[in-house]
């Protein structure tokens, strides 16, 4: 007596993958980037074929795009912004860059003279935090010993 193979389609094999929170998260923001797409596509009234040609695509794969379960690259996703015109990752620079903290000592040695006279503890401090600032530090308080 023959059994009956399983069978497994995409979409049982989609509600199963749903059942995991990520993979639900995965493909819900996957379903968002293809519906941009499809609506982009849409609204600049472009052939699937033609957008394929402009990305050195097949036009088979455009379709997978806008089917809502491709795995894109984000060269991919940059370049179909280019091409349609639309916005899809986040293409801002936070207004500060990240920094943190850090303390150290900067011991400074100055040994020099100008014109017979030797650098104060004030000047010495002062080119201390010259250095630092041209090294890109900041510096928040200085001490002189």
């Amino acid at each position: 007596m023959k059994r009956a193979r399983k069978y497994k389609s995409q979409i049982s094999t989609r509600i199963k993958a749903g059942q995991d929170p990520l993979i639900a998260a995965r493909n819900k923001k996957k379903l968002i980037l293809a519906s941009l797409i499809a609506d982009a596509i849409e609204k600049k009234d472009i052939k699937k074929g033609l957008l394929a040609e402009q990305l050195d695509k097949y036009s088979s794969e455009v379709t997978r795009w806008t089917s809502g379960f491709h795995n894109f690259t984000v060269d991919t996703l940059s370049d179909i912004e280019e091409i349609l015109e639309i916005q899809l990752l986040p293409s801002y620079l936070p207004e500060k860059p990240n920094t943190h903290t850090l303390a150290c000592t900067l011991t400074v040695n100055v040994a020099a003279t100008t014109s017979n006279k030797q650098f104060s503890k004030e000047a010495a401090a002062s080119a201390a935090t010259y250095i630092a600032n041209s090294g890109g530090m900041q510096v928040t308080s200085s001490e002189i010993i």
